[in-house]
């Protein structure tokens, strides 16, 4: 057990942080997916600089490679083949372009703003470096499985893991399990001696836990009916990067806790419907050639056309909805365009913003907690939570 230890501290050694401050309808389309996307909301508070933590958590990037792959070939340490396989999952899953790191620098920016300016050590910044990767980690494993599901060619402008020639859906599928089991590792390596050790490690994989929930209720057949019922209960894995900072910054304060989880499950179904938005077509304003609409999948463009269209427009959505054929799809994107439902996502996202900023208001009297809360609704109704 000792030697584990010195192991583990030995990886992040040399590492040291130094805190700083088609047709005509195609075309139609387009201009309607424009107007939705190109109102960004005027949000009276300025963003948090997400990116101000990005080069302190890529310095650890290497140290956290290593311990990863240290800790999985402890039979197979002199097997270069398993090693440099293991290295390239790793670099491949783990996207470090800026905008695909929104969720691990959220973490490590929210920890950094509620620790106490005396407990910004060096050490202490180590640690939540490597916690931030674990948000990463458990992220890039939930997204591996999710394109084996979905069958994905593409994946961050790239062809998908399990889509490479020299990977497929059954190695993506333990390789899936290599990430998680790799954050898990780090959670119990770097957390054994924290006061939250054990309610931490619940929260993280409690994220997960919500992703394969929602994934059970995702891969199920649903009447067109009862959509909206399931969309109540979507959760992603955003939902507990606020809990973790808090515990790891041992801020013991219940009421900001359950109102910081209330926010973050409020803006996970608001990522959701906008995932849903982007789902229908891509950025020219084409149909794609599977959707969850496509497949028979909860949707809230589909939840809102049943509410809101009339008898012989419903008729056309039941004949139409879980039929994997284009010919189908453009009806029901026909439909979506007779009741201007780009529109009502416009509002939907002017409403859900005012709703928020004035929950958080009512309830958290200013302080940083406050500040951190509005800027992440800014951030997700600016479509900066994509990733």
């Amino acid at each position: 057990m000792m030697f584990a230890i010195c192991k583990v501290v030995n990886y992040y050694s040399s590492c040291r942080i130094i805190p700083k401050v088609s047709g005509n309808f195609g075309t139609l389309l387009q201009r309607s997916f424009n107007r939705a996307f190109s109102c960004e909301i005027e949000a009276n508070e300025p963003f948090v600089d997400l990116f101000s933590e990005e080069e302190h958590l890529k310095s650890m990037l290497p140290a956290v490679k290593e311990e990863i792959i240290e800790e999985h070939l402890v039979l197979h340490k002199d097997n270069k083949e398993i090693r440099n396989r293991c290295e390239k999952l790793i670099d491949y899953n783990i996207n470090t372009e800026s905008k695909f790191l929104t969720f691990p620098l959220i973490f490590l920016r929210t920890y950094k703003l509620l620790e106490k300016p005396a407990l910004l050590n060096d050490e202490n910044l180590k640690k939540a470096c490597i916690l931030a990767w674990c948000h990463r980690l458990i992220h890039a494993s939930v997204i591996i499985s999710d394109d084996i599901v979905d069958d994905s060619e593409m994946r961050y402008n790239k062809t998908t893991w399990c889509k490479l020639p020299d990977v497929g859906k059954e190695d993506a599928i333990t390789d899936a399990a290599f990430l998680l089991t790799g954050a898990i590792f780090l959670l119990q390596n770097h957390l054994r001696h924290h006061p939250h050790n054990f309610i931490l490690q619940k929260h993280f994989l409690r994220g997960y836990a919500f992703i394969n929930v929602s994934y059970m209720m995702d891969n199920r057949k649903h009447h067109i009916n009862e959509l909206e019922k399931y969309q109540v209960h979507t959760k992603l894995y955003f939902s507990n990067l606020f809990s973790t900072a808090m515990y790891l910054a041992n801020v013991e304060n219940d009421y900001w806790q359950k109102v910081s989880d209330e926010v973050c499950n409020d803006i996970s179904q608001y990522l959701k419907v906008e995932d849903d938005v982007i789902d229908l077509y891509d950025s020219k304003g084409k149909i794609r050639k599977c959707t969850d609409i496509s497949l028979g999948r909860p949707s809230w463009f589909l939840m809102e056309a049943y509410k809101r269209a009339n008898a012989g427009q419903r008729k056309i959505l039941e004949e139409n909805f879980d039929k994997n054929n284009e010919e189908s799809v453009e009806k029901l994107y026909s439909i979506f365009q007779e009741l201007e439902l780009l529109e009502v996502y416009r509002k939907f996202t002017d409403n859900f913003y005012a709703q928020e900023i004035s929950k958080i208001r009512e309830k958290i009297p200013k302080s940083i907690m406050q500040d951190v809360l509005i800027n992440l609704v800014n951030l997700a109704v600016n479509h900066k939570l994509r990733y």
